[in-house]
């Protein structure tokens, strides 16, 4: 497995509650097995557990809610569990997110400022003293002879 390739990412879900407590694990097991499907590796899984809502969803003030940590390499995999997601009928809201991982968090400033600096060098006019070959040589010899007439 490279690594490098993969990309690390979280899914946070709430199902509802009109559903037996059965299928809530049922959803849980299908999300799961939609990443692996995709060749993506479950990192982390919490099963969705009863919580109060903030705020009223579809009439709702309760949920269940459960979270998937998993790593992916496969982007296009992405779209079509946000379909899944989308169109589920026992999913009320989700939010899926790139985990960040600290040493990106601090490489990223330094990648950044190293394109802005070499963009800054790309736009600079270029201005050398510097003159062909064949025109120095041609100033060589002028110079020669007249050092040569004095």
């Amino acid at each position: 497995m490279d690594t490098e390739l993969r990309t690390d990412y979280e899914l946070g879900y709430h199902v509802t509650t009109n559903v037996t407590e059965g299928r809530k694990l049922q959803v849980k097991d299908e999300l799961e097995q939609i990443i692996t499907k995709a060749g993506g590796t479950i990192l982390f899984s919490q099963p969705p557990e009863r919580r109060r809502l903030s705020y009223e969803i579809e009439h709702q003030n309760q949920a269940f809610f459960g979270w998937i940590q998993f790593s992916l390499s496969d982007r296009q995999m992405l779209a079509s569990l946000d379909e899944h997601l989308r169109l589920h009928p026992d999913i009320l809201r989700y939010v899926l997110l790139r985990i960040e991982h600290e040493e990106d968090k601090r490489t990223a400033p330094l990648a950044a400022s190293r394109e802005r600096k070499a963009a800054a060098e790309a736009a600079k006019p270029r201005t050398t003293d510097e003159k062909p070959a064949e025109d120095k040589g041609k100033m060589e010899e002028e110079l020669e002879k007249a050092l040569g007439d004095l």
